[in-house]
């Protein structure tokens, strides 16, 4: 299991945790260098482009990563990205298209994410990747995807997920209304799947 701060190369947000550790220092030191001579710019692309003492490094996908101890993972995202030793590593266009899609999208919007999975550098790719760095991190989306692999009926799961993770606005008669069924049919859902959840972990 790995522990992956993944961010948007030009992010002004990672930046600005950063205060002033540059990305490439960072990436330097992820290619085993002491020391980055001068960054190029590209037009707008700051950070497209960087040059090092063994000469430039492309950053394909616009993409970087930083590997976190585990001993790390209860810190908040502003420590971890101010820790001075971190190394960064660009990600692969491949790797980037290996990452689920609710997971590209908030790192869209936030310019970075915190993950956990798996990383097979060689294969260029992500697996069983889900969003934080623990367990109780994991998003509505992240919880509907495991239920559903898990069971091989799709109704009471989103039955479940809806009532349990959605807002206080989500009733059984909420529910049932908008999926056109009997709020009895809802509850009996969402007791079914919490009756095989308890026997699951017993």
């Amino acid at each position: 299991m790995a522990y992956i701060f993944l961010y948007i190369a030009s992010s002004e947000s990672v930046s600005s945790l950063r205060n002033g550790d540059e990305l490439a220092c960072r990436l330097a030191r992820g290619r085993g260098l002491s020391e980055v001579v001068r960054s190029v710019e590209d037009g707008d692309e700051v950070t497209e482009i960087l040059a090092s003492e063994r000469g430039y490094v492309t950053i394909e996908s616009g993409y970087m990563m930083e590997f976190v101890d585990e001993s790390d993972t209860h810190l908040p995202a502003v420590d971890v990205a101010k820790m001075n030793d971190r190394r960064a590593y660009r990600v692969p266009s491949e790797a980037v298209e290996s990452l689920p899609a609710h997971i590209l999208s908030e790192l869209e919007e936030q310019e970075y994410v915190r993950i956990r999975g798996e990383y097979n550098s060689d294969g260029k790719e992500f697996s069983d990747v889900s969003l934080g760095w623990h367990s109780n991190d994991k998003s509505p989306w992240d919880l509907m995807m495991e239920e559903l692999d898990r069971r091989e009926v799709v109704n009471p799961v989103l039955d479940y997920l809806v009532f349990e993770h959605g807002s206080d606005r989500w009733t059984p008669e909420a529910i049932a209304e908008a999926r056109g069924v009997q709020p009895e049919t809802v509850r009996d859902n969402i007791q079914n799947i919490r009756t095989t959840k308890e026997q699951d972990s017993s």
